[in-house]
C-alpha cells in the first residue's frame, strides 16, 4: 500500500514538481499519517506489553 502511494506521488513529482507536489494538502496529510500511525502503533505495543507483563500473562 505504502509503495502505491509513494509511486502515485512520484508520477506527480514528475509532472508537476516537487514544490508544487509537497503543497499538496492531501500530501502533507498523508506524510503526517505515515510519521504519526508508526508511532502509536509502538505506543500501544508497548503498553499493552507492560500491561500483559503485569498481570502475569507473559509467561518467560
Amino acid at each position: 500500500m505504502q509503495l502505491n502511494a509513494l509511486a502515485i506521488m512520484a508520477i506527480g513529482v514528475r509532472k508537476k514538481g516537487l514544490n508544487a507536489m509537497m503543497e499538496n494538502s492531501t500530501v502533507k496529510k498523508f506524510w503526517l499519517v505515515w510519521l504519526i500511525a508508526p508511532l502509536v502503533a509502538l505506543t500501544l505495543s508497548l503498553t499493552f506489553t507492560y500491561l500483559a507483563n503485569q498481570a502475569g500473562l507473559l509467561g518467560y
